[in-house]
């Protein structure tokens, strides 16, 4: 029966890419280079974790999140309403779940946090800790329409195809069937109500 472990051990058999069909060397620019574009977090963090979706992945808190068993777990999403964040849980009873990460991942996640750390303490009693592993440096969440603009901007300094940001999930859940990843355990990786959702959609 198709497992989560076993969804791990294929998905981490190999690198996989941010965003396909372009110039190598320029998309190892986009998602490699320090501080690109003002959000490296996002671009860098290629691999399990884009089966998080967009309010997801802003909403990821490091209590819900055990970098030494490779795992992290949606609980919460971060939405924006006439322009105000709002947390919530997620839309669909599958929806919080456990996501495993590859060791790439996880290295990036662990420099992104000893940043944190960083920024935490130039911030001194102005830093919000609300938990949140991607937020400004005053540990505020970032605005998910700001986070879409900055991606696009990226992409077009960068020479790259023009996709939405949701196209990453889309585009990792397609890598993941192509290298073996059974559509089960990719539905409770995306969070999917139940299967025909996933069939449907990839």
């Amino acid at each position: 029966m198709p497992t989560l472990e076993r969804s791990h051990e294929v998905l981490t058999s190999g690198p996989s890419l941010v965003v396909r069909g372009s110039n190598p060397t320029r998309q190892g620019t986009f998602c490699s280079r320090p501080g690109a574009y003002g959000f490296s977090w996002q671009w860098k963090l290629s691999g399990p974790i884009d089966a998080a979706a967009r309010g997801e992945a802003l909403g990821l808190r490091w209590p819900d999140s055990d970098l030494d068993t490779l795992r992290v777990r949606i609980t919460q999403t971060l939405t924006s309403i006439a322009w105000t964040i709002h947390f919530s849980q997620p839309k669909t009873a599958a929806g919080p779940r456990p996501i495993a990460l590859d060791p790439m991942t996880v290295s990036l996640l662990r420099e992104h946090r000893k940043r944190m750390v960083e920024q935490r303490l130039i911030a001194g009693d102005g830093f919000v800790n609300r938990g949140l592993v991607f937020c400004l440096p005053d540990g505020s969440p970032h605005h998910p329409e700001r986070v879409y603009q900055a991606f696009k901007r990226a992409l077009k300094k960068g020479d790259l195809p023009d996709i939405p940001l949701h196209g990453l999930r889309h585009r990792w859940a397609t890598l993941a069937l192509e290298q073996g990843v059974n559509p089960r355990v990719l539905q409770d990786l995306l969070g999917h109500a139940n299967m025909a959702v996933t069939l449907q959609t990839y």
